[in-house]
């Protein structure tokens, strides 16, 4: 759908994107991580070509950052990669964590094994408090 949409004359949706996301994170192909960046980058192009309706919401963002968790496993690069995504969302977006969010990266720092994770994730728990 998404490669075909221009002969189609469709314009993708925020849902159509999450959607595509969401089946990839369930798969356990070695390609899902990628293919969710591609899609991401393709929701973003979209946005910035004027379809507003593309335009990345919590769920698209949630959906990456659960990706880097699933797909990274332990390593540190993963967890930054959330964190970053986290803090992007907020600056390019304007869409503020909520819970789900919020548990991804705690769970995230707890499956680190970085010596600093107990503080990280006790300063996220004071946040979102």
């Amino acid at each position: 759908l998404l490669r075909d949409s221009v002969s189609m004359k469709i314009q993708p949706n925020g849902d159509t994107y999450n959607t595509v996301m969401g089946g990839w994170l369930k798969s356990n192909k070695p390609e899902a991580q990628e293919q969710i960046e591609d899609t991401l980058q393709k929701m973003q192009t979209s946005f910035a070509n004027g379809n507003e309706d593309a335009k990345p919401d919590r769920v698209s963002i949630n959906t990456v950052m659960a990706a880097f968790r699933k797909n990274g496993g332990t390593s540190s690069t993963a967890l930054e990669q959330a964190i970053e995504m986290r803090d992007s969302m907020q600056s390019e977006y304007s869409i503020t964590p909520d819970t789900v969010t919020n548990n991804i990266l705690v769970d995230s720092w707890c499956k680190s094994r970085r010596p600093d994770a107990p503080e990280r994730v006790v300063e996220l728990l004071d946040v979102m408090e």
